[in-house]
């Protein structure tokens, strides 16, 4: 009789969720979309009050698109610039004391 191996067959780079380009799906283009709309909005005030020209404007419309790109594209490690901002601001607020009182142990 010949023995028969039990093998696992473990997929890699297998993707949960569509992907418009490596790191970047629908989660990450809604929030790039809403902060091209917060900085474009911003913009569209200042035009308004005089205080941005119109080429100032659209340039700002773009630079927030690509920014709102490239700060929530995920490399491989899964985090993105946005990720990595969250889990500083986390690691920030917590507790960072460690009492410890010095025994002697082999007295």
């Amino acid at each position: 009789m010949s023995e028969q191996r039990n093998t696992l067959y473990i997929p890699i780079n297998i993707k949960t969720r569509m992907e418009f380009f490596e790191g970047f799906g629908i989660k990450e283009l809604v929030k790039a979309a809403v902060a091209t709309l917060v900085c474009g909005t911003a913009g569209i005030i200042f035009h308004a009050l005089g205080a941005v020209s119109l080429t100032a404007l659209i340039v700002l419309i773009l630079a927030s698109a690509g920014g709102g790109v490239i700060f929530t594209v995920k490399d491989r490690n899964n985090l993105s610039v946005y990720d990595q901002i969250i889990l500083m601001a986390r690691f920030s607020r917590s507790s960072k004391k460690y009492p410890y009182i010095y025994m002697e142990e082999w007295s």
